[in-house]
């Protein structure tokens, strides 16, 4: 069902905005402004009429709702035209003023420099969320998915409503849990990978699941990867040609994508063992058509950001894992469980990772971290083509921040959907960005927490990962996340339920 619909703004954007304006030189003309809609340029200055002739300005960042082109400014006069105001909420600014002597044209009518393209269109689902769900989402043509341990739920994406759901049973052995969801845009089907116990050969094994089309309806089951230790919480990242596997251990396995259309694929043995990693290796899930390479993302250590690319397929036998390291300021890493973590009421909150995206060649991905003694986000922006890292850290002043996970739109803005609390509760959910501008969309919470968490212990399970991804018809952003809810219990651990948040760019 559908539950929020909203447009939200905030005070610090428009402000930014207008101060960025200010800062700029004058310009020749308004700049042209981007055709409405949900894909913001890149903003940038109009230049300064030289001779009494302007040129043009730069492109808006979003003409949202009303955008269009501007005009050019005045054709002869020595003084430089003044630019166009900011656009506010989407709608364009004035064109800049004639220059200052000689006969000269009138500034451009249409838009002025609208830098923040306005305020997102957000959308929330609840759905199921049966025990401590592990939530992780992925959107479809038509309907978009969550899973939560043993079962996968399906929805119309336009308004919520329950589709279908499919529960499978494990090929060998006994299914565990920590599953995942991928929609695969060049093949059209959904990927589904977790947990078995007690397969043919090991203690421990992946069981993927493959749909035989988009709609979901029809699956083939493959177990692929074994190993005499748990593969905790495996993870896949599913690229144009592989699907690569990685969990909370060292060691990763590489399955070509058309062995697991028909099921009972063959077991592969890992591709390499000697990762290293002070937590989970997270998958990555793809902006966009996917990339032959397949990646995943970790921290080594508290100054170390790793990422690792797998190439080649095993059909060609040529099959290549390099790890890449970046060393970055030490990162105060909040802990899964303790007194400098998460607290609600006296009680531990769990406050595990996320997921990543990749767009463009670049891998966004965030982590939790101890800031002035609460908990803040830090988003990372990973250049893969020159091995470096941006970081920008969001906090919401009287509030906790924790489960934090980006998603990157079609236009390039970078959402972040977090788990958002004071010491004393109830759990909502928070939404904070980066437009592609720079610009920054602080902390807003748009789910409120109705209810407390009553499990009745010191430690409260809320799961092993939030995750997101890009809707593969408009490249709109889909996430997910967990909120107090209630006042009836929402699954058999806690009062806790899940929300599925749906942003749009306008």
């Amino acid at each position: 069902m559908l539950t929020v619909q909203s447009r939200l703004v905030t005070r610090s954007v428009v402000a930014a905005a207008a101060s960025l304006l200010l800062a700029c030189g004058a310009n020749g003309s308004g700049g042209a402004s981007s055709e409405a809609g949900a894909s913001p340029g890149a903003s940038s200055a109009g230049g300064v009429g030289i001779g009494g002739s302007a040129s043009p300005g730069g492109a808006s960042n979003g003409g949202g709702s009303s955008g269009g082109d501007n005009s050019s400014g005045g054709s002869s006069g020595s003084g430089p035209a003044t630019a166009g105001a900011a656009g506010t909420d989407g709608v364009p600014g004035g064109g800049g003023a004639a220059g200052s002597s000689g006969t000269s044209g009138g500034g451009g009518t249409g838009g002025g420099i609208a830098l923040t393209g306005g305020p997102p269109l957000v959308q929330s689902f609840d759905t199921s969320c049966s025990g401590v769900p592990d939530p992780d989402v992925a959107a479809g043509n038509d309907i978009f998915g969550m899973v939560g341990q043993s079962t996968a739920y399906f929805y119309n994406k336009k308004t919520g409503v329950a589709d279908h759901q499919y529960t499978w049973k494990a090929l060998q052995g006994s299914k565990i849990g920590d599953t995942h969801i991928v929609f695969d845009i060049p093949s059209q089907r959904w990927f589904i990978t977790t947990i078995l116990q007690n397969v043919t050969g090991a203690a421990w094994g992946v069981q993927v699941m493959v749909s035989t089309d988009a709609s979901a309806s029809s699956w083939k089951a493959s177990v692929v990867a074994r190993n005499t230790e748990l593969i905790d919480n495996p993870q896949p990242t599913v690229s144009a040609d592989k699907v690569l596997l990685v969990y909370h251990g060292n060691c990763a396995w590489v399955v070509d994508k058309p062995d697991l259309y028909n099921g009972d694929a063959a077991v592969v043995s890992p591709t390499s063992c000697n990762l290293m990693s002070a937590d989970n290796w997270v998958a990555v899930k793809y902006g966009g058509m996917p990339s032959s390479s397949a990646y995943a993302v970790t921290m080594a250590d508290s100054s170390t950001l790793s990422w690792l690319s797998a190439d080649g397929t095993q059909s060609a036998g040529n099959v290549k894992i390099q790890v890449h390291n970046i060393t970055i300021p030490r990162v105060d890493l909040a802990p899964t469980w303790g007194s400098t973590g998460v607290s609600v009421n006296g009680n531990g909150i769990e406050a595990g990772e996320v997921k990543a995206m990749f767009q463009n060649g670049h891998i966004y991905w965030a982590r939790t971290t101890i800031c002035n003694g609460s908990t803040c986000e830090r988003l990372f922006d990973i250049d893969t083509t020159t091995n470096t890292a941006k970081t920008h850290d969001f906090a919401s002043p009287g509030n906790q921040l924790w489960f934090g996970v980006p998603g990157v739109d079609k236009a390039g803005n970078v959402w972040m959907l977090a788990s958002s609390s004071t010491k004393q509760g109830p759990i909502g959910l928070a939404l904070m960005g980066v437009y592609n501008s720079g610009l920054a969309y602080e902390p807003n919470k748009i789910v409120n927490g109705t209810a407390q968490l009553s499990d009745g212990s010191a430690q409260t399970r809320w799961g092993d990962y939030y995750s997101a991804a890009q809707d593969p018809t408009d490249g709109s952003t889909w996430m997910i996340g967990q909120y107090g809810g209630g006042p009836a219990k929402l699954n058999t651990d806690n009062n806790a339920g899940c929300k599925v948040v749906h942003v749009t760019p306008q």
